[in-house]
């Protein structure tokens, strides 16, 4: 499904594969390979599609027909309308990261990626946004090294 996206996204916006390649900083084969459906793009990558055609990244992965992302309003108004246990944890969690700022989505998409940790994102229920927040904190505590000067080290 999402290579047909990919496809149908690129071309309504007149763009050729190398110019979304270099946007993406991967080599044209890499994304064509994902046009393909042959290569699955990674979490970071799926982000950086997502803005670059501006819809949300569920779009991309056929989860939902609507092309549109969720404004940070529009999820607000939707978590005060009912509880967190009516929604899955997985998509509260990816509500509140949507909230944080840019640099603190990239502090939590490093937490993720570390093989050593096997997060689960558990017990956010309460304030996830602020939770995200409070293990940003502690992670640039714990690994001041990957955080040279305020900027990440990759």
């Amino acid at each position: 499904m999402y290579a047909d996206r990919l496809v149908h996204l690129r071309r309504t916006c007149g763009l050729t594969q190398q110019q979304i390649a270099d946007r993406l900083k991967i080599s044209r084969s890499t994304y064509a390979q994902y046009e393909l459906g042959r290569r699955r793009p990674d979490y970071e990558i799926l982000i950086d599609l997502a803005n670059i055609f501006n819809v949300s990244v569920d779009y991309l992965l056929g989860r939902t027909d609507d092309p549109q992302p969720i404004s940070s309003n529009q999820t607000l108004e939707k978590n005060s309308g009912s509880s967190s246990s009516e929604q899955p944890q997985k998509q509260l969690i990816e509500e509140a990261i949507e909230q944080l700022e840019p640099e603190e989505q990239r502090y939590i998409r490093k937490i993720r990626s570390s093989p050593d940790l096997n997060l689960q994102f558990k017990d956010f229920d309460s304030d996830p946004v602020e939770s995200l927040r409070d293990l940003v904190k502690v992670w640039r505590l714990l690994h001041p090294e990957d955080f040279e000067n305020g900027t990440e080290n990759k």
